[in-house]
């Protein structure tokens, strides 16, 4: 399904390719996703085996949240973890308390798993737009994720990156209201995207008020028309293919370390 250029583009949050990346200077700017799909009957045993391994990992002292989000639309037998963001040191130090509950994973998680997925995020910056002190403020209730795949090819990489840059100094000098975090991806395997762009909100209404938000005006008021025509032509050229869905945060399921 295509999606909307306003849709994606006030959702930034993007994906970066393994070929494009560039080290940050922030050293805790990684997130490991791991995406897990079950079926529908195996629903219940499956959450439960999450919250056991979760279990296991306060009793060995696990030092590190493990945000627990599921689809609210798209396959909505969808979960997704994420850990971080955090070093890349600190996923080394962190594994061997994982190991620690590989059992109870085998055991009480893999039966019922129809597939999983793991990448790893990388923060960027300057394709980004968030509130002051984000990184304290606890998971939003909704989240909207759009991945983009870019036509495989140098040219198109710069074409995205530069616009998504323009965006987000176009956001920062209007203070939009509405905040995205922008995303490089690490060794996502065949069928990963290039980019994903993923944004906080508070409840469906305010969903709807992003879905509604006109990107155009805000850039034309910085850049002018021509400019923003221009702008977005490129962006959309620059994309082989889109995809949206919201996830919500599933407090049941996440790993807060120290709680």
């Amino acid at each position: 399904m295509k999606v909307q250029t306003v849709c994606i583009v006030a959702a930034l949050a993007a994906l970066g390719v393994t070929k494009a990346y560039a080290a940050d200077a922030n050293p805790a700017s990684i997130t490991r996703d791991y995406t897990d799909t079950v079926a529908p009957a195996q629903q219940a045993a499956y959450e439960a085996g999450e919250k056991a391994w979760n279990e296991c990992l306060r009793q060995h002292g696990f030092k590190y949240d493990v945000i627990a989000l599921q689809h609210a639309t798209g396959n909505t037998y969808t979960y997704a973890y994420e850990i971080g963001p955090y070093s890349w040191a600190d996923f080394d130090r962190m594994h061997a308390t994982e190991n620690a509950c590989d059992a109870t994973v085998s055991a009480q998680l893999n039966p019922h798993l129809r597939n999983e997925t793991s990448t790893f995020f990388v923060d960027q910056p300057d394709m980004s737009y968030l509130p002051a002190g984000a990184r304290t403020l606890p998971p939003p209730p909704l989240i909207d994720i759009v991945a983009y795949t870019l036509k495989p090819d140098h040219a198109a990489y710069e074409t995205f990156t530069s616009a998504v840059k323009k965006i987000t100094a176009a956001s920062i000098k209007t203070r939009s209201l509405i905040y995205y975090s922008t995303m490089a991806v690490q060794a996502g395997g065949e069928g990963a995207p290039d980019y994903v762009v993923a944004i906080g909100r508070k409840n469906w209404s305010d969903y709807g008020t992003l879905v509604n938000s006109s990107l155009r005006k805000m850039l034309e008021g910085v850049y002018g028309k021509s400019a923003t025509d221009a702008l977005l032509k490129s962006f959309e050229e620059s994309i082989a293919k889109a995809s949206e869905h919201v996830d919500s945060y599933n407090a049941d399921l996440s790993y807060l370390a120290g709680k």
